[in-house]
C-alpha cells in the first residue's frame, strides 16, 4: 500500500489528519496505527492498539487466532504466541531509528 512514516517532518500537522494521512501515505505511527486498525477491522481482522513505552503497537484483538490454517493464541506470561513477534518488532524499530539518524545525518 506504500505508507511510510515521515522521517522529514515529524512534527508536520498533516501527519495526524487521517485524511491527509490517506492522501500522502505518510503519517506518524499512531495515526497510521489507526489506518492499520480500521483496514484489519474492514477484512474481519479487529485489532487494536497496544500502549507501550514511547510507542505504539497494534495487534490481533482476538485471544485465539486462525490465520491461513494456523491456530495462534496469546499467553500472557510470555505475550503473543507468534513466533519472534517482540524480537522483529523491536528490529523493526531500532531500524527505523538508525535510518532516520542517517537521514538527518547524524549518528545517535
Amino acid at each position: 500500500m506504500g505508507f511510510n512514516g515521515n522521517l522529514e517532518d515529524y512534527y508536520d500537522h498533516d501527519n495526524s489528519y487521517v485524511n491527509k494521512v490517506l492522501e500522502r501515505r505518510t503519517g506518524i505511527p499512531i495515526s497510521m496505527a489507526l489506518v492499520y486498525m480500521e483496514v484489519a477491522a474492514r477484512v474481519g481482522l479487529p485489532m487494536v492498539a497496544v500502549n507501550l513505552p514511547a510507542h505504539l503497537m497494534v495487534r490481533p484483538a482476538a485471544k485465539d487466532l486462525q490465520v491461513g490454517g494456523a491456530s495462534w493464541q496469546a499467553d500472557a506470561s510470555r505475550g503473543l504466541g507468534w513466533p519472534r513477534a517482540a524480537k522483529d518488532l523491536l528490529m523493526c524499530s531500532k531500524h527505523r531509528q538508525a535510518q532516520a539518524n542517517r537521514l538527518r545525518g547524524t549518528d545517535g
